[in-house]
């Protein structure tokens, strides 16, 4: 006969928590890196543009360097 009483086991595996969290590192390592790269692209574009903005300005400033704005004075 049942006298009415429950037993419940609470003990806890942590063993799938942490490997969840191991996972979740590996993603995350991956992930930095994967922006680290994008990163490091953008900062090469930004420099390119600024290498060519500086040379069209140098050419600009040489195309006019002999031509005299003043009518001869």
């Amino acid at each position: 006969m049942a006298d009415g009483s429950l037993i419940f086991d609470t003990k806890i595996d942590s063993k799938g928590f942490k490997d969840g969290l191991g996972k979740l590192g590996k993603v995350a390592n991956t992930a930095i890196k994967g922006v680290a790269t994008v990163v490091a692209g953008a900062g090469a574009a930004v420099a390119a543009i600024g290498t060519a903005s500086l040379k069209a300005s140098i050419e600009f400033e040489s195309a006019f360097a002999g031509v005299n704005s003043c009518p001869p004075c």
